[in-house]
């Protein structure tokens, strides 16, 4: 048995000491559910977050890297991804010549309009290749496309920022983009994660198109 001792009953040798219940929780994420929700389905919870975070693009450095260009023939990498219902947005990417990616966004009253955009850039470009937020993989079919999660998204974000301080983006000065000059992210050894508060489903669109136009094969060179 136990004996009482002036801090409280103190446990008998031999007596099994309890197992920690092993956590469940994502580095992100206190709660439990809302955790396995944003790990493995990527529905983010909606809230303010304490850590205000930093901007994951200066708007001055963002306004430096307009120009307009011609993506010619390119594949052009495109991404979607639903903003909790309430819209979503769509973010297409083209590998330039010189090396350079030409980024283009804009946002939607809904995912079904997002999928109209969609396929009507399959319609006139010959080589498209998609890829979703896990919340509309069900959505999408009958086209083919990859679904994202947390990875995707912090890799894609970081990999977003670091090509802008690179100078390797382009835009056109798309307005509905600006989003990435607003959206604040914390900084993780797996990435970049976005700061609950404002709305993010284009940034997070745009890193994932250029995480698959970064990780795609080569185009073949005919000499």
């Amino acid at each position: 048995m136990p004996t009482d001792t002036p801090g409280g009953p103190t446990p008998t040798a031999g007596a099994a000491t309890p197992t920690p219940t092993p956590s469940l929780t994502y580095p992100d994420e206190t709660d439990p559910m809302e955790s396995f929700r944003s790990q493995f389905l990527n529905i983010w919870p909606v809230r303010v977050s304490s850590d205000p975070g930093t901007v994951l693009i200066d708007p001055a450095v963002w306004a430096a890297l307009t120009a307009r260009v011609d993506t010619g023939t390119s594949r052009v990498f495109v991404a979607v991804e639903d903003n909790y219902g309430r819209g979503a947005a769509v973010a297409a990417v083209a590998k330039l010549p010189d090396g350079r990616y030409e980024l283009d966004g804009w946002l939607g009253e809904s995912w079904a309009e997002a999928f109209a955009d969609v396929d009507l850039l399959c319609a006139v470009r010959e080589r498209v290749q998609l890829c979703v937020g896990a919340t509309l993989a069900r959505e999408v079919k009958p086209r083919r496309a990859t679904a994202q999660a947390t990875a995707q998204t912090r890799a894609g974000l970081a990999l977003l920022r670091q090509l802008v301080a690179s100078g390797q983006i382009v835009h056109d000065d798309a307005p509905d983009l600006e989003q990435v000059t607003t959206v604040r992210v914390r900084e993780l050894p797996s990435g970049l994660a976005v700061v609950a508060g404002s709305r993010a489903d284009l940034a997070r669109a745009a890193g994932w198109a250029l995480l698959a136009a970064h990780d795609a094969p080569g185009e073949p060179r005919i000499h």
